[in-house]
């Protein structure tokens, strides 16, 4: 349960949300379609409201009540397959009642801290590259614990034996959410880096990968540029190769394993990702990611409020 001193994190999107309102009213060169982008969009939208007035299912028009952002997002990421991007939205849909997501400030915040409680030292960096509109993720997957996640346990605010398992499948959910706070960012891609270094069969479990793909993941409307395992081992070879069966086509195509970071000389090192990125220390970096994820919420509620279709 989010506490009340939480909501200092909605206010603190809301202010920078209005500071860049008031701040611009020229067209955002981050926010341009293509002429194709802005066809497949369109051709969505006008599918969507087909299937809202043929149907008397409450459901449906609830499912496809999106901004003009959340289209134009699904039909980039579909490139213009409807049917595609239709699948798309209603598993998202699902995911989003079934979980109460919101996308609200607080909410994201919340969950983003409670996966790292939950996994310490497991995620260790969230940005969006302003240079390059990329979407970066960093994680540690041997700091990965599959069982805490699936572990059911009542002594939580709630009593809900699920809390584990939705602080893992709605942290990660925010995870990729947050670095993709434009439609320039969303066309670009995503980066993720996966330090390899000392993974063992005690970080996998193919039941939470299974669920976790299936109740959200596989629907995910994310392009993913290039997914590179650093420090990879035998068994975390192995891992990836079992995962590949369900992973989404973009990350599998965009898949490179025995990466290893570069000293000064361009030479191999033996340096993990953490040894980069938590850096001066694991809480400092913990409380960094929140700040930064609140200031690229900000920053794609300002584009969906003033992103239009037409």
């Amino acid at each position: 349960m989010m506490n009340n001193r939480q909501g200092r994190y909605s206010e603190m999107v809301e202010e920078l949300v209005r500071e860049k309102l008031v701040a611009t009213r020229l067209q955002n060169p981050f926010m341009v379609l293509s002429n194709d982008e802005k066809i497949w969009a369109l051709q969505l939208k006008l599918a969507a409201q087909q299937e809202q007035s043929s149907s008397n299912d409450e459901d449906d028009n609830e499912m496809f009540n999106l901004s003009d952002f959340e289209y134009a997002q699904h039909a980039i990421i579909a490139q213009g397959n409807i049917q595609e991007a239709m699948d798309r939205i209603e598993g998202m849909h699902h995911f989003r009642k079934e979980y109460g997501i919101d996308h609200s400030g607080d909410q994201i915040a919340y969950y983003l801290q409670e996966i790292m409680k939950q996994q310490p030292g497991y995620l260790l960096h969230l940005d969006n590259n302003p240079n390059t509109n990329d979407g970066v993720i960093a994680i540690d997957a041997a700091r990965w614990d599959p069982v805490k996640a699936l572990t059911h346990d009542t002594n939580n605010a709630n009593k809900d034996p699920e809390f584990n398992w939705k602080v893992s499948l709605i942290g990660v959910y925010y995870m990729h959410y947050v670095v993709q706070p434009s439609l320039a960012s969303i066309r670009q891609g995503l980066l993720t880096l996966v330090e390899c270094d000392g993974v063992s069969w005690r970080n996998f479990s193919i039941q939470w990968d299974n669920r976790f793909h299936g109740e959200m993941f596989g629907n995910l409307p994310v392009k993913f540029k290039a997914c590179l395992a650093y420090n990879t081992s035998m068994i975390a070879n192995l891992v990836f190769s079992m995962m590949k069966p369900i992973m989404p086509k973009s990350m599998k195509d965009s898949l490179h394993l025995g990466c290893s970071l570069l000293g000064s000389d361009e030479a191999p090192t033996n340096l993990r990702l953490g040894d980069v990125y938590l850096q001066p220390s694991r809480e400092v970096v913990q409380r960094a990611i929140v700040q930064r994820a609140m200031g690229l919420t900000a920053q794609r509620r300002f584009h969906e409020m003033t992103f239009k279709l037409e």
